[in-house]
């Protein structure tokens, strides 16, 4: 395989896996009330007694970086099976010979 084959097959793995990345940040993005509330359900007793609110704000994105960063991981985690696969699918040829 020459270096152009090489070069080629890694943008086309790395093009699919950053589809993967997104399309699991939209997921998580859509999902978000049900992700924020699964997390914060070990705390919430801690939370609510102690602030007398369930969540705080304190500037006026803050909310929207912490929805966007949410989804951000999540869509890394649920991609992961498949970065992984294209991970190897690229790298076990050469390591082959």
């Amino acid at each position: 395989m020459s270096i152009l084959e090489h070069i080629t097959e890694l943008r086309q793995r790395v093009m699919i896996s950053a589809a993967a990345i997104s399309t699991g940040c939209i997921i998580a993005f859509i999902y978000y009330p049900q992700l924020i509330q699964t997390l914060i359900l070990p705390f919430k007793s801690t939370i609510e007694s102690s602030l007398g609110d369930p969540l705080m704000v304190h500037s006026i994105l803050e909310g929207f970086i912490i929805k966007m960063k949410l989804s951000i991981l999540f869509g890394l985690l649920f991609a992961l099976p498949v970065i992984m696969f294209h991970i190897l699918r690229f790298a076990f040829p050469g390591l082959k010979k």
